[in-house]
């Protein structure tokens, strides 16, 4: 009981710097430099809205270890253990719901599918279809500290649409299809050939089909 009295205020410091109050035995850290300067700049990050990821900090905590001109080389189980001792957890922002009728699928894979393969043979079925890429979307999730609230970010709607096409076993992959707003984007300046073919649709964003 004395010790706990003699460090009354280190206890409440901890407390209220958002220190995990189950542990038992509070250790200290090999590193401590490096652990205090993650958990600072995890604390700006945050208070700018930035998403975070684990690898994220891993990222962060090696640059941090080098500017330190330390020999801190933090592995994964270094990041869980950290943030187990500061109580950062990861949590989805948002969620979409999917809507679907599943006898209507089950019915078509079941019944209807079946009598139609029978007269191709499978490098005959092909299977066309379109898809959204946001390159510019963040992550779904983030990590954060365990009694934080969390309010999801208004999502970037900036994306390409891309036109999938191949075979049912894969020998006939056809060249991607990617349809985007600008014409000339500034990423192809002094590129002569791509890799997918490219058309520009001044309403991709605004629609979900392809120009044909």
């Amino acid at each position: 009981m004395s010790h706990i009295w003699k460090t009354k205020q280190k206890l409440l410091s901890a407390h209220q710097g958002n220190i995990n109050p189950s542990r038992k035995r509070a250790r200290n850290s090999t590193h401590a430099d490096g652990e205090e300067a993650l958990l600072l700049w995890f604390k700006q990050a945050k208070s700018r809205r930035i998403v975070i990821s684990v690898p994220m900090l891993l990222e962060k905590a090696k640059d941090l270890g080098k500017l330190m001109n330390d020999d801190f080389d933090p592995s994964p189980s270094w990041i869980q253990r950290w943030r187990e001792r500061n109580l950062i957890v990861f949590k989805r922002q948002h969620g979409e719901k999917q809507d679907h009728d599943s006898e209507a699928a089950e019915h078509w894979l079941t019944s209807v599918w079946p009598r139609i393969q029978d007269h191709y043979a499978v490098s005959e079925i092909y299977n066309c279809d379109e898809t959204c890429l946001y390159y510019r979307a963040l992550l779904q999730g983030t990590v954060c500290f365990k009694n934080e609230k969390l309010s999801g970010g208004k999502k970037s709607k900036e994306r390409l649409t891309v036109l999938l096409t191949s075979n049912m076993d894969g020998s006939d992959k056809r060249k991607l299809f990617v349809v985007g707003k600008s014409a000339k984007p500034h990423c192809f300046r002094g590129v002569k050939t791509l890799p997918v073919t490219y058309r520009s649709n001044s309403n991709v964003l605004k629609a979900s089909t392809l120009p044909y």
